[in-house]
């Protein structure tokens, strides 16, 4: 299972059994285990991002604030 397998409500209801809506419960629950498992383990790609995005945004306000008000500062 990949994940982005949906299930009908229909199916679920008349066509599959207790069981198999168990058995299927089980594997979507796993499925988002694991893909928040590999999320929570990028610790250092996320401060990486963090800090790059800081800079690019402090150097986007820096440029807006010279083009907008420099008439002001000199």
């Amino acid at each position: 299972m990949n994940g982005f397998d949906m299930i009908d409500r229909d199916y679920w209801i008349t066509k599959m059994s207790p069981e198999q809506r168990d058995w299927t419960m089980y594997e979507y629950l796993n499925a988002i285990h694991a893909r928040l498992a590999a999320l929570e383990s990028r610790k250092w790609m996320h401060r990486t991002l963090s800090f790059a995005g800081g800079i690019l945004g402090g150097a986007g306000v820096v440029v807006i604030y010279w083009q907008f008000f420099r008439d002001l500062v000199l």
